[in-house]
């Protein structure tokens, strides 16, 4: 498109159809077709109705007269020819000799036989058969010939009238004999344009005619303002004797044919786009509304508005449509909440780190300080020999609580990390109790502690990561022994029902404040064995920290609440991940 076609279509706005709507697209198309229809029509029906339709009537009549003159073999057969091709196609027929001059006869009569009697009938077109009974009226002239003034033939049910008589004689009685004329000549020669055509014919075309060959034929046409003439000459030899059938036919001029048809083609196109008009209305107005529909949903979803559904659809296209459009606002909406949870947990996730050094800022200062004291201490000499050593060994128990911080901090971080990477495999939950508990005998021992495991008498394999879990089992264990007072029950087992594989563990002789259990697994959050926050100090601080951790990248559900006696830590496994996740994971 030129500069200067989008100059005018800026400045002519509504000539332009990509700004026009659907409706106003299809109703401009339609309009188009039958504008561009109707005048194809007309052009196609002036340069070629015409001669096609004249051409068509000659191919029909040609054909006509090949098959009528195949019964030719002698010229008995000339008016039997003649009538046949008059009465069954209108055509008007003239036997000429080989000089194209009308073949003359000696009696041009039709004559039937009734009894005794013969009746003249003179230049008519009669259709009697041998054997067809008749009332005849007649009247006899002077030399003894009967003529009829009016035939009843009660064979075929047709009656003749010739003439009227003062006076006339009665025969009844059927057809005995027939002698009909050779030829209709004299029924035809007194058709002046058959006969001016004819002699236009001889005059023009003379030489033409009379070379053809046997059974071959010339034709011309001859179309004035109101009809049209066809004319056949056909040339058939019977013995030594040439003739020439000359045929003439009278048609409706092309032109009144179109202008009948123009007339009716325009009342019926004024019918038919009235029609086109209300149907088109209808359909545009079905298939603009969805669209419509759509578009305001898609407006609604560029403004993150998910809360309306497109429910018009009309047809398979806008069912489609609209069902792309409403999985493309549900989809939208499921991916924009995906990303404000994940937002909210990256949130969550800075705010707990921001936590998390500010708490181990505070922890770490507790350690220091006490480090620094005592070692400051034994520089000035304040301890004798026997102190000086338990405050070292004080010493060192601090730096190494600090270290496990650390440690236990760096394995938070390291999780949080891009490089981290989970290894999953299958292995028997039960087993790996079992195993991580005999590495806790001399503790338990230490702490006067009964350990009991009970028996396993399920299928306990899990699909995971079998380092994450036995942090996990490995950090409750550690929790359970330091908050069981001395003397006490851990019991261990690992149970199922219908849906989960469930790891449990009850340290008994101690609970845990209610307002306090949804805060035992927050970093550096601890409770003394009396259920006071902050009163005892062994461990890191971070190990139920890490448990929640662990547990949530696996959406594992767990939970600690306050028994009989005791606490009771419990994990729930989804049995159905066993097979699900170890599909996704080879896969």
């Amino acid at each position: 498109m030129n500069t200067r076609t989008k100059r005018f279509l800026r400045r002519f706005r509504f000539l332009n159809p990509t700004l026009w709507s659907i409706t106003t697209q299809l109703f401009c198309i339609i309009g188009i077709l039958f504008v561009v229809f109707f005048l194809l029509q007309i052009i196609i029906a002036n340069i070629l109705f015409s001669n096609y339709f004249i051409q068509r009537q000659v191919l029909n009549y040609r054909n006509a007269v090949n098959d009528e003159i195949q019964r030719v073999e002698s010229t008995a057969d000339f008016f039997d020819y003649s009538f046949n091709l008059y009465m069954n196609k209108k055509i008007s027929s003239i036997i000429l000799d080989s000089n194209l001059e009308m073949y003359r006869l000696e009696s041009n009569s039709y004559v039937i036989t009734v009894g005794n009697r013969e009746f003249i009938l003179v230049n008519g077109l009669y259709m009697f058969d041998l054997g067809d009974l008749l009332e005849i009226h007649y009247v006899t002239d002077t030399r003894g010939n009967h003529y009829p003034a009016f035939i009843n033939d009660l064979t075929s049910g047709i009656q003749y009238r010739f003439f009227e008589a003062e006076f006339y004689y009665f025969k009844s009685g059927s057809i005995s004999a027939i002698n009909k004329p050779t030829t209709l000549n004299s029924h035809f020669k007194t058709d002046i344009t058959a006969l001016s055509a004819l002699q236009r014919l001889k005059t023009e075309n003379f030489t033409q005619i009379t070379a053809l060959a046997n059974h071959a034929s010339f034709t011309d046409a001859i179309t004035s303002e109101n009809q049209s003439e066809i004319f056949i000459i056909t040339r058939i030899d019977i013995g030594e004797e040439t003739y020439f059938l000359f045929h003439f036919v009278t048609i409706l001029a092309t032109a009144d044919i179109l202008q009948t048809l123009f007339l009716y083609n325009t009342y019926i196109f004024i019918l038919i786009a009235f029609i086109v008009f209300i149907v088109s209305f209808y359909l545009m107005k079905i298939i603009s509304q969805p669209i419509l529909q759509i578009s305001e949903i898609a407006t609604q979803i560029s403004n993150l508005e998910f809360t309306s559904i497109a429910t018009k659809k009309t047809n398979k296209e806008t069912r489609i449509l609209t069902k792309s459009i409403n999985k493309l606002s549900t989809n939208l909406e499921k991916n924009i909440q995906i990303l404000r949870d994940k937002n909210q947990k990256i949130e969550a996730e800075n705010l707990l780190k921001k936590d998390l050094v500010a708490s181990l800022s505070h922890e770490m200062k507790t350690p220091l300080f006490i480090i620094e004291a005592t070692i400051s201490a034994i520089l000035d000499g304040v301890f004798n020999e026997e102190d000086y050593n338990k405050e070292l060994e004080n010493t060192l128990a601090e730096i190494k609580k600090t270290s496990i911080m650390i440690e236990e901090t760096i394995k938070i971080y390291e999780r949080e990390t891009e490089d981290f990477k989970l290894e999953y495999q299958v292995f028997d939950l039960y087993d790996l109790t079992n195993e991580i508990l005999d590495s806790f005998v001399n503790i338990f021992k230490t702490n006067n502690l009964k350990v009991i495991l009970h028996e396993k008498n399920i299928n306990s394999m899990m699909f995971c990561d079998i380092k994450q879990i036995a942090t996990v089992i490995r950090n409750v264990i550690l929790n359970a022994t330091k908050y069981t007072p001395s003397g006490n029950i851990i019991e261990l087992s690992v149970k199922e029902n219908s849906i989960n594989l469930i790891f449990e563990i009850i340290n008994y002789g101690v609970q845990i404040p209610t307002n306090e259990l949804t805060n035992i697994f927050e970093p550096f959050y601890r409770i003394d064995k009396s259920g006071q926050k902050g009163t005892k100090t062994e461990g890191s601080g971070l190990g139920l920290f890490i448990v929640k951790q662990i547990l949530n990248s696996f959406d594992i559900r767990f939970r600690m609440d306050n028994i009989k006696n005791g606490v009771r830590f419990r994990f729930y496994y989804n049995k159905e991940s066993l097979k699900r996740d170890e599909v996704n994971k080879n896969s």
